[in-house]
């Protein structure tokens, strides 16, 4: 009854992972498992250092500090440009015309000479003539002899990039912590299996001994019953070493930074939708935080 009321609470937590629908055949249904437990096989894990190089290639908490690094470069040569001197060098080419009636007096304030009339065809002919043609040209330098904003915004900077190039540096010695833990937590569940086999075996062994003895007359029926509780101990523990294993495996590949791609997972991510699909060519469209708004 015990096992039997395990299952079921494991099979619900199971459902409630896949999906949150209140469905009443939800609740009735049974899984089924279908995949054996994992051995351990000679590649489920990496050499060590291999391990650590691939942690600090694909972890993203690594990818994170690398794209803050390189934001802070930029900014470091923006204020690095903010102090130095500044040369401005410019130059224009002007055409003019003028349109409308033109008067000429005698002298100022004397009589009109003569009046020409104009117009706007007149003030085109003149800027397409080149009659009144203009040039300039220059150039102005600029020397900050005492910058202060500048120096005190480049030097928070700089502190800023130190900053993170220290907290770069303490992820990778705490991933590679994480690899050499997660790596010997397999090694030890390794071995585990390899006793709770060793085990199963000699408890196996035992059992056909006191079966023996028992058909022969020489033995109690309750030391065959001992020795078949000992067997149904052993493959528990066996099971319970297999299911450790595997969630060792879980943990380590977590920790190398390869858990979709072991999976045959990818991501790609939009603006709108970020898209999981695997190697087999299905594709889920999971909403975004703004669509699901």
């Amino acid at each position: 009854m015990t096992g039997s009321f395990l299952a079921d609470q494991t099979q619900d937590r199971i459902k409630r992972l896949m999906t949150n629908l209140g469905d009443p055949a939800l609740v009735l249904a049974k899984l089924d498992p279908v995949e054996q437990l994992k051995r351990p096989a000679t590649g489920d894990v990496m050499a060590i250092e291999e391990a650590i190089k691939y942690a600090l290639e694909s972890r993203p908490e690594m990818r994170r500090y690398e794209l803050l690094l390189q934001n802070a470069d930029m900014n470091l040569k923006f204020d690095k440009n903010q102090l130095l001197p500044a040369v401005n060098v410019f130059a224009s080419y002007t055409q003019s015309g003028i349109g409308g009636v033109e008067t000429q007096r005698a002298g100022l304030g004397g009589a009109i000479v003569s009046q020409a009339r104009g117009g706007l065809f007149d003030a085109f002919g003149q800027v397409f003539g080149y009659d009144f043609t203009g040039y300039q040209i220059g150039f102005n330098v600029s020397i900050n002899l005492s910058n202060k904003s500048a120096q005190a915004a480049h030097t928070q900077d700089l502190l800023q990039r130190r900053t993170f190039e220290s907290a770069r540096t303490a992820l990778a010695q705490s991933i590679a912590l994480e690899v050499r833990n997660a790596n010997s937590q397999v090694d030890m569940n390794r071995a585990r299996i390899e006793a709770a086999q060793k085990a199963l075996q000699l408890a196996n062994l035992q059992l056909e001994a006191e079966q023996k003895k028992f058909q022969l007359g020489t033995t109690e029926v309750r030391f065959v019953l001992e020795a078949q509780r000992s067997v149904t101990l052993q493959q528990t523990n066996e099971i319970a070493s297999l299911v450790n294993y595997a969630k060792a495996l879980v943990e380590y590949d977590r920790a190398v930074g390869r858990t979709l791609r072991k999976n045959s997972v990818e991501i790609e991510k939009t603006l709108q939708v970020a898209t999981i699909r695997p190697v087999s060519g299905s594709e889920t469209a999971v909403p975004t935080a703004a669509q699901r708004r």
